[in-house]
């Protein structure tokens, strides 16, 4: 009777430890938050205009953008997902040779035309693997999403030339690459 339970343990234990899925070796992402300040001067006419902005981003340490790696030896071709909490979908085709799938999935960009798949905290998503549109395989892979790091970037400044003054998003977007991010 030991020798059963003792069995029993060890397989559920085994199976409490398989995935199927992971995004870059991964069950936990890390955010690193970036804000500063920017003085914009644009000559635009006969009188040039100045801004002032504060700048705020947010960014996941390996990339916004993410593929997402099957680890089951099972013949799929197409990976569907969805965020239990947000109820956000994405699916890809997956290429057999590199066991991932063909497009790297948004996962944390949110605007006006992308959705992320993911937010703080734990994240359960439920996954279907299908083969020819017949499911083989689904389960659910949690995904743990925390503030890693808060930077500030120095005091800065742009002049635009001859030209109108470019939106604030791409001003902080020019302003977070002109500082390296931060570091």
């Amino acid at each position: 009777m030991k020798t059963l339970i003792m069995l029993g343990a060890l397989v559920f234990s085994s199976l409490g430890f398989t995935k199927d899925i992971q995004f870059n070796d991964q069950d936990q992402l890390d955010v690193v938050t970036m804000e500063g300040y920017v003085n914009v001067r644009c000559n635009t006419g006969q009188y040039p205009s100045s801004q002032f902005h504060q700048c705020y981003s947010s960014n996941i340490e390996g990339g916004n953008y993410q593929k997402l790696q099957i680890l089951t030896n099972e013949d799929v071709d197409w990976l569907y997902l969805k965020n239990s909490t947000t109820g956000i979908s994405k699916n890809s085709r997956l290429n057999s040779e590199s066991t991932e799938t063909n497009n790297a999935f948004n996962l944390w960009i949110r605007s006006l035309t992308q959705k992320a798949l993911l937010d703080y905290g734990v994240n359960e998503i439920e996954y279907r693997l299908t083969k020819n549109r017949q499911e083989v395989l689904s389960g659910t892979y949690r995904v743990n999403v925390i503030k890693s790091e808060q930077r500030v970037c120095p005091q800065g400044f742009f002049y635009y030339g001859g030209r109108q003054c470019p939106d604030r998003y791409s001003i902080c977007r020019d302003y977070f690459y002109k500082y390296n991010y931060c570091k």
